[in-house]
């Protein structure tokens, strides 16, 4: 990664001179030009070790009498020490009984062990149990680096360790039967902890206020990322409705909705099935939790499931428990996006009796809507059942906010529809509505509603307030959110960015490379606006972007301000152009 304030062009360094708007801060991690470095490989510390020492008052390992094994000990287990061998000496100023510490130095292979409450010139042997626990063999040992090949003893440094030790915190101690994870873990966040040390990792920034306008290290930010697309979170009567029901239900129920169904879900549940048009709704705990509970209710060895090739992780992972149940494992398939032909090919060539296709109304990486009525078509000829997940076309598509459905005029014709409150309804939780045999079939056989904690009732409270206003304005509300969407659209379609197949208020704005995509991040929130990049594995390494979710709330200024900064840096980065940035690394 360039050190920050790097500038580079298409032929090598140039003078730091950015590009700014005015008013507009420098990015602090990067700037506009073509890098002409390299960063240095990230390096990890080296595993640790058992230590050797020298010298004839040295205590090792191998210092200490191996204890003997008798026929009951238990394999791989510290066995108890021969009560014959002799007790460790004890230097001057140990206390006998005393709790001990204890610390290797790795210039000399001895074991000290100071006094949790003596000095630091006072220290003592260890015991029996640290001896034990020391030894090579010891399955429970604690490893330490070993001593560099040919080096004199040398001095303890000033944090207790010789030179040649590590620097920084001590190794994690971790036992054996823990080691894979710990690896595994360390191999695969090493992306991460580059992006780290760089200072380009732009996930889980904590906000310290909620809503579009917020702040992130004490910096004010306009939230380009919100699903939040009506921007009725933070209206006043949605959280005076939340504080009402804490104060009647408390904030939560503490049980699955077995024996935790309040009247609150069951009025809401009622209100959103006649608003949908459906015979009835089931709430989930999270959307995510809906689309994986219908799956399993329904998914059995003589069904196929077919699913669209971009479809959302919850459809995936939903799949992947139902094909994970040997006694009734679907079979599985996939067809290309938004393809028809691909759809009916599949269909006509599936090996199970049933089929069960799952799609989304807008896909939440590229923006762009399924071709439902198509879709519905070919799986009404040949008999499939059609899932629908419409977490983001729900308050957004159609004239009064339902979804992909009624803007084409296809209420009812999808037997499955799922959807969530984490987006237009400002808080979390999952829907799902159909037939009313249907949704009590999923009811009494999703394992992600029976057995998990019921919805809290100050986000039913909270939806039901959000569901009164679209019942109450919905259009003019649905039709305020098209306008923004529509302006920010053509301003970038006009500047020259790639929005890919976008038609909806999701837009990607294509930078096709992951180094583009980070700097643009970093660039865009030191000036006060997020916008958060999808690299791989979201996306096929070669399509990162930074998506733009365009909600009622953002003003024409946060709008205006955003296109000017994604115009100059967009410029700078290359990301106008599509030239490459050469090799280099974060």
């Amino acid at each position: 990664m360039s050190s920050p304030g790097s500038q580079y062009s298409k032929n090598g360094p140039i003078a730091k001179t950015p590009l700014l708007l005015s008013g507009a801060k420098a990015p602090s991690g990067l700037v506009c030009t073509k890098p002409a470095w390299k960063a240095a490989p990230t390096t990890m510390s080296p595993r640790p070790t058992p230590i050797s020492s020298s010298g004839p008052k040295a205590f090792t390992a191998s210092s200490v009498k191996k204890p003997k094994r008798t026929s009951k000990s238990l394999s791989g287990k510290c066995r108890k020490p021969n009560t014959s061998a002799p007790a460790p000496r004890t230097s001057p100023g140990s206390v006998p009984g005393r709790r001990m510490r204890g610390r290797a130095s790795a210039s000399e292979g001895v074991m000290t062990v100071k006094e949790a409450s003596a000095t630091p010139k006072q220290s003592a042997r260890p015991t029996e149990r640290v001896s034990r626990f020391m030894r090579t063999d010891c399955p429970r040992a604690f490893r330490r680096p070993k001593k560099p090949a040919g080096a004199e003893p040398a001095s303890v440094r000033a944090d207790g360790h010789a030179p040649g030790w590590p620097s920084g915190p001590d190794p994690v101690m971790v036992p054996p039967h823990m080691s894979w994870i710990h690896e595994k873990a360390h191999a695969e966040l090493a992306r991460i902890r580059e992006a780290k040390e760089k200072q380009v990792y732009p996930f889980f920034k904590p906000f310290e206020s909620g809503g579009l306008h917020t702040t992130i290290d004490g910096n004010p930010i306009v939230n380009f990322s919100s699903n939040d697309y009506l921007g009725l979170t933070n209206h006043p009567k949605v959280k005076e409705a939340a504080k009402k029901a804490v104060d009647q239900y408390a904030v939560g129920l503490s049980s699955s909705r077995v024996q935790a169904t309040t009247v609150a879900h069951v009025e809401l549940e009622e209100r959103l099935a006649k608003w949908f048009g459906a015979e009835a709704c089931l709430l989930f705990t999270t959307g995510y939790q809906a689309m994986v509970g219908t799956i399993m209710s329904f998914a059995d060895k003589d069904t196929t499931l077919i699913l669209d090739n971009l479809a959302h992780a919850c459809i995936l992972d939903g799949t992947f428990l139902a094909a994970g149940t040997p006694a009734s494992a679907p079979e599985v398939r996939f067809f290309n996006h938004n393809s028809v032909r691909s759809l009916e090919r599949v269909l006509k060539t599936k090996q199970r009796e049933k089929a069960l296709v799952l799609i989304e109304g807008i896909y939440s990486l590229d923006g762009d809507k399924a071709v439902i009525k198509d879709i519905i078509e070919v799986c009404e000829r040949y008999d499939a059942v059609l899932c629908l997940d419409d977490a983001h076309g729900t308050g957004t598509l159609g004239a009064h906010g339902r979804g992909i459905l009624e803007e084409q005029g296809l209420e009812g014709r999808a037997p499955l529809v799922i959807s969530t409150f984490s987006k237009t309804f400002g808080g979390i939780g999952g829907i799902l509505w159909g037939d009313r045999d249907v949704v009590d079939h999923v009811k009494h056989r999703a394992r992600s509603f029976l057995f998990s904690a019921s919805l809290p009732v100050p986000i039913v409270q909270a939806a039901a307030t959000i569901l009164t206003m679209l019942e109450e304005e919905g259009p003019a509300l649905v039709s305020e959110l098209h306008e923004k969407a529509q302006y920010f659209r053509g301003r970038l379609l006009e500047i020259g960015f790639d929005l890919g197949k976008s038609d909806t208020h999701i837009m990607p704005v294509m930078c096709n490379d992951e180094r583009k995509a980070l700097f643009m991040h970093v660039a865009l929130m030191e000036n006060g606006v997020m916008m958060v990049p999808i690299t791989y594995p979201g996306v096929k390494k070669g399509e990162e972007r930074l998506r733009v979710n365009i909600t009622r709330g953002h003003t024409r200024e946060d709008m205006d301000k955003a296109l000017e900064l994604l115009e100059m840096y967009g410029e700078a980065f290359f990301v106008l152009s599509g030239e490459d940035l050469g090799p280099m690394e974060l």
